[in-house]
């Protein structure tokens, strides 16, 4: 086994099971400057994203902390309106159930989102000419 698979072993939580074994593949293929490149990557913390995802999801940190900061910001617009308006019949109702319902949903797939983003960052390395 070659350094650069001895690192992709280390980041293996991080990445999706999938790409794990072709990412060993390109890795042992690729020349020291990329795998240097991919080394310095900084990853995210596949924990800290279902910790955001717990606690302050229902106001979008789990998806700015991913990198989705436009859908970050339509998570936190809908849980701001849903509460200003929480109290005015049901619309106000619907709007904080979508909110609600958004934010259980991204307990569930930010752990897969973040270990997609990492892969996505390493790829990105990969096909660089």
């Amino acid at each position: 086994m070659s350094n650069n698979s001895d690192y992709i072993c280390k980041i293996r939580k991080h990445i999706p099971k999938e790409a794990y074994r072709e990412l060993c593949i390109k890795l042992d293929a690729e020349s020291e400057e990329k795998c240097n490149k991919i080394k310095e990557l900084k990853l995210k913390n596949i924990y800290a994203t279902v910790i955001l995802s717990l606690f302050l999801g229902i106001f979008g940190a789990d998806r700015f902390y991913a990198g989705d900061i436009r859908l970050g910001i339509g998570k936190l617009a809908l849980g701001i309106i849903g509460y200003l308006f929480g109290g005015f019949g049901t619309v106000g109702f619907a709007l904080q159930l979508l909110s609600y319902v958004w934010w259980i949903e991204d307990i569930f797939f930010s752990y897969r989102l973040s270990r997609k983003r990492n892969a996505e960052k390493i790829y990105s390395i990969l096909s660089e000419k």
